[in-house]
């Protein structure tokens, strides 16, 4: 392997682990024989949520077929944490071999795919689901606008001060978080035009970062309700109230095909009195029913009291429920269906 090559793409995938990814890298260790007659470019690790996770780092110049990666790829599926090939040029039908292996790739100021599960051992494997804290975005402007624009695909063509007013951000927030997504191939540009990377790229991506982002900033409390009529009163529960159902809830009220358990609601107000007293919860941290704050705009709620689908079915995934995966897959081909034209 060059040396120099080393040196200057080392420091790219170091950052973009740091700055785009949100991960701590702990250690380096440089080029560590690693037992096995290999010795990869770069052995670091990084902390995931709880996890202190290893990365192997192979550096190639251009890769164009896979027998000149065979002795990493051999390593890589047996290695207990992260793989990523780095390269200046990787062929396509490489790049979509390494995603079949779970085999990251970073070519140089083009492409990045991290995979979202590694195995921490042969035996265990670590699903995006217990990665709680890992961040797949580091700001609050790339979270909105991502959902923005996958709820409101016509929204890619507005200019970047539209943009701006319709989320209630910073111009310069704007401008950081399309670069922010344009890097992670969330946003792929085409001249004047914006496209949408690949879809569960963005999904998976997009709900990790929800699911710590909505914890630490607009979770509210968890209830229960007094009375039963709670249950019975979905359609028109919220009626006259600044709220919209989610989760379980929206997702029977639009696809028609789930029994609700837990109910997650999702307020404008900064206040929550009024709603409480409305539907009679009361506070209980074992509760079924969930209360949020909405941080996304108004427009993009649905005329049946439900949040943007998007958030809905990535509410169902992170809640690992096996009826919820599977009414998941039903607002994913509705969401796919509007996207068309817009994806890349």
């Amino acid at each position: 392997m060059d040396s120099e090559l080393q040196r200057k793409y080392i420091p790219k995938i170091k950052n973009i682990l740091e700055n785009d990814l949100g991960f701590e890298v702990m250690e380096t260790y440089g080029r560590v024989n690693l037992g096995v007659n290999y010795i990869p470019d770069q052995l670091m690790s990084v902390k995931i949520g709880k996890f202190n996770v290893p990365v192997m780092i192979e550096v190639k110049g251009q890769v164009s077929h896979l027998a000149e990666i065979k002795k990493f790829a051999e390593i890589a599926s047996n290695f207990n944490g992260i793989t990523i090939l780095v390269a200046h040029s990787i062929d396509e039908k490489i790049k979509e071999k390494l995603r079949q292996y779970r085999i990251g790739f970073l070519e140089i100021d083009k492409e990045i795919n991290i995979p979202f599960e590694f195995l921490l051992s042969r035996k265990k494997k670590v699903s995006q689901n217990e990665l709680i804290k890992k961040k797949g975005f580091r700001a609050e402007s790339n979270i909105k606008l991502l959902l923005y624009f996958i709820t409101l695909p016509e929204s890619l063509g507005f200019t970047q001060r539209e943009l701006a007013m319709k989320l209630g951000v910073s111009l310069g927030a704007i401008n950081g978080a399309l670069k922010n997504l344009e890097t992670v191939k969330m946003i792929i540009p085409m001249g004047k035009r914006r496209l949408l990377g690949r879809f569960d790229d963005i999904a998976d991506r997009w709900r990790i970062s929800f699911q710590d982002f909505e914890a630490k900033n607009h979770f509210i409390g968890r209830y229960s309700p007094a009375s039963k009529d709670f249950f019975l009163a979905r359609e028109s529960g919220l009626s006259g109230l600044d709220a919209y159902w989610g989760g379980e809830v929206a997702a029977a009220l639009r696809t028609g095909y789930l029994s609700p358990e837990y109910y997650s609601i999702y307020t404008y107000d900064e206040r929550v009195t009024k709603l409480l007293n409305h539907l009679r919860l009361k506070k209980d941290p074992n509760g079924q029913v969930g209360i949020s704050r909405c941080f996304w705009p108004k427009e993009l709620n649905n005329s049946d009291k439900t949040v943007p689908d998007f958030v809905t079915y990535c509410e169902l995934l992170n809640s690992g429920i096996d009826r919820n995966i599977e009414t998941a897959k039903i607002l994913r081909e509705r969401i796919r269906e509007k996207l068309g034209k817009y994806e890349y």
